[in-house]
């Protein structure tokens, strides 16, 4: 929901996370299943439901005391109301495994729901030679997405393995030397990064470099995009940005008021990250957004990049803010609120795949729209 300078609200989307059952009911998010994201559609009966639910706001945050009952009611009806609105697909991506010990990988849906055969059985989008339409191309401005042969655009993300030196049980509690200078060498990451790939080939790739003895806990994140559009990952040409990730262990401080002998020892750690260009220094600006762009896609990944898996979900927080910083709009500030960047995900996903030369996405893209809110807009 956004709202305008005059305090005119807007209903755009919904994003909803799946739990698998029976782990995700009972233990929430680090079982998850799926990610969706659905744009309401711009229509007579969706502007009658979308009164109506402000409506129901209304009354649940009036002046009037309400009852636990009513309250319940109330948000069942605001339930209700979304659900029967009439929603364009932007993604579903459906999580590979059940028991999420290890890093997942997802299969994504674009524009529209598989069932669950055509989940599994549905190959790779790639471009079927399909020009796009007239006044579909150029440069991005606000659009919206126009599925009306119901195609399924599948595009998959895959985990990169990386065993050495990894992280390995019992070995991953050796620490050599002393704070401020520790280095725990099988105690990184067993992830060595993601591949987005559709029909073509690879369209970007993240990848996760770790370090044996040297660089002490340091994690280094390189951005990769497809640029000529052929599929291969040019390492020498088409990295877009890195990301150094630093973990900081401070010096040791006594606390001998915590235990009687004076040994007890506490080790406080600091986290910073240094965004670097890619090969191009020069366009450095436009591909730190491309970063971004790769970011919005794995929503799974994401999800699960806050420490256990990778980093990535931190990394995205902070480069959102970045963002937020050097331009203060409704964009950058629903990216910085969220993971997911809910309000921009679908712009994000069209940056990308264009800038990947995956000229099949220029077809599902309908301009001109309404405009696009101002940047006045609050979220």
């Amino acid at each position: 929901m956004i709202a305008d300078a005059e305090g005119n609200k807007k209903l755009v989307n919904k994003l909803i996370t799946y739990r698998s059952k029976p782990l995700g009911v009972l233990w929430g998010t680090r079982f998850r299943s799926a990610t969706s994201l659905d744009e309401f559609l711009d229509t007579p009966k969706n502007q009658s439901k979308e009164r109506h639910f402000f409506e129901l706001v209304d009354q649940y945050h009036g002046q009037a005391k309400l009852s636990g009952e009513q309250r319940l009611k109330l948000v069942q009806e605001l339930a209700q109301t979304i659900n029967s609105m009439e929603t364009q697909s932007i993604y579903i991506s459906h999580e590979d495994g059940i028991v999420d010990y290890v890093a997942q990988e997802s299969s994504t849906f674009l524009f529209n729901r598989p069932s669950v055969v055509q989940q599994f059985t549905t190959p790779l989008y790639s471009d079927d030679g399909t020009k796009p339409s007239p006044g579909n191309s150029g440069k991005q401005g606000d659009f919206a997405i126009n599925n009306t042969n119901q195609e399924l655009v599948h595009i998959r993300v895959e985990r990169l393995i990386d065993l050495f030196p990894g992280n390995y049980f019992l070995l991953n509690n050796l620490i050599i030397g002393d704070a401020p200078n520790i280095v725990r060498p099988f105690s990184h990451t067993n992830n060595g990064g993601y591949e987005i790939v559709d029909g073509q080939g690879v369209v970007a790739k993240i990848e996760i470099e770790d370090f044996f003895l040297h660089y002490g806990d340091d994690l280094l994140y390189k951005y990769y995009l497809d640029k000529d559009g052929n599929g291969i990952i040019d390492s020498d040409k088409e990295l877009i940005g890195q990301v150094l990730y630093r973990i900081h262990n401070d010096d040791r401080v006594s606390k001998p008021e915590e235990n009687a002998d004076g040994k007890s020892e506490a080790i406080t750690q600091r986290y910073s990250y240094s965004f670097m260009a890619g090969n191009n220094w020069d366009n450095r600006q436009e591909d730190f957004y491309l970063c971004n762009t790769i970011e919005s896609f794995i929503v799974n990944e994401i999800n699960r990049g806050f420490g256990t898996f990778s980093d990535l979900g931190w990394i995205n927080s902070q480069r959102s803010n970045i963002r937020l910083l050097e331009n203060r709009d409704i964009s950058n500030l629903a990216r910085a609120m969220s993971a997911e960047s809910a309000l921009v995900a679908k712009y994000d996903i069209v940056a990308l795949l264009k800038a990947a030369k995956r000229t099949y996405i220029e077809k599902f893209v309908q301009t001109p729209k309404q405009p696009a809110p101002p940047s006045s807009a609050k979220p």
